[in-house]
């Protein structure tokens, strides 16, 4: 709860500090404002903060009266017991957590043998869905267990919205919710380098997994890590090729495949920051390690959520179209 909690300020943070600073393309990423928004509410300011602040100094002097000092007694109790917690592993229900992290952090995942999907829906306007929950000041996440669990329901999208505008939560809703947060506040960039071309393509069989095509055949467009994260395997499968998988902040694992080589940086372990530069689209995936394919050059990109005790596939392409505009200038790589 926590983790969340401080990766969503982050989130509004950044997106404030981009408001406030944008960027050109020639001198890095330009943010769109339509994606410079909130998950949670302003607040409310009345006349100058000055002004306020000197009238509330002249009208209530530095007093403490009974009411004051059970808030301050209160709030010293609970900073104890939260400091207490941290320091002693807490209850069971840490222990818990701290188990569950453990696993999703160590075990690699196998792009053959995956748990059912059950989140195959169809996402076709879940950006209004994201944009209905920060227009209204409400946490992306929760707006997206809600609208999965509705849409699963057979719910009408109006009272579904009428759901995601109160707020309300539900342990059903938590589910969801918890899934969405592993990677919802974590992408920051599109996968794509700057300055480059590409195409969506199509890979027969797999609805989930994203496909994105160098038009011109060049093997020089870059592909792009779209978040902050941790390398947890970079090697040759059959299938992807040369793929890098690396697991997000918030627990999400995202693969990158077609890649033509393992670049030297990239290894099992190492902390890579969003925008980094993870090797080139390609034509390698052969049954046998560095063997060409009948297709184009292109980047393979699949996203996977933590469940109970296995993982997930997740349609990422939704959710990467709203940061197709934030493209990292990574030119240097190949000139």
């Amino acid at each position: 709860m926590l983790s969340r909690f401080f990766r969503e300020l982050s989130y509004n943070l950044s997106r404030k500090k981009n408001r406030r600073y944008p960027r050109s393309s020639n001198g890095g990423p330009h943010v769109s404002h339509q994606y410079v928004n909130y998950t949670r509410p302003p607040r409310q300011a009345s006349g100058s903060a000055r002004q306020s602040g000197r009238t509330q100094r002249t009208q209530h002097p530095f007093t403490l009266d009974g009411q004051t000092l059970v808030s301050v007694a209160f709030i010293m109790a609970a900073g104890f017991i939260f400091f207490t917690n941290c320091s002693f592993g807490g209850g069971d229900e840490d222990e818990d957590i701290e188990v569950t992290s453990s696993l999703i952090t160590q075990e690699v995942i196998s792009i053959e043998d995956m748990t059912e999907n059950f989140l195959d829906v169809d996402y076709d306007g879940i950006s209004s869905v994201v944009s209905l929950a920060i227009n209204s000041h409400k946490p992306m996440d929760l707006a997206l267990g809600i609208w999965h669990v509705e849409t699963l329901n057979g719910t009408d999208l109006a009272d579904i919205e009428e759901l995601i505008k109160s707020g309300v939560e539900t342990e059903e809703y938590s589910v969801y919710r918890d899934m969405y947060s592993q990677f919802i506040f974590d992408l920051v960039y599109f996968a794509v380098g700057d300055y480059r071309e590409y195409e969506y393509g199509e890979l027969d069989g797999d609805d989930t997994a994203v496909i994105l095509i160098d038009p011109n055949g060049t093997s020089v467009v870059e592909v792009v890590n779209m978040g902050n994260g941790k390398v947890i395997k970079a090697d040759w499968r059959e299938g992807t090729g040369y793929t890098v998988q690396v697991q997000l902040d918030g627990g999400a694992v995202i693969a990158y495949g077609y890649l033509d080589e393992i670049p030297s940086h990239i290894k099992a372990g190492v902390s890579v920051a969003a925008g980094e530069w993870l090797g080139m689209m390609s034509d390698l995936a052969g049954s046998v390690e560095g063997e060409s394919a009948d297709m184009p050059i292109s980047v393979y990109i699949q996203a996977f959520v933590g469940y109970e005790d296995g993982w997930v596939p997740i349609n990422i392409a939704p959710f990467m179209e709203r940061i197709e505009s934030n493209k990292m200038d990574v030119r240097w790589v190949s000139n």
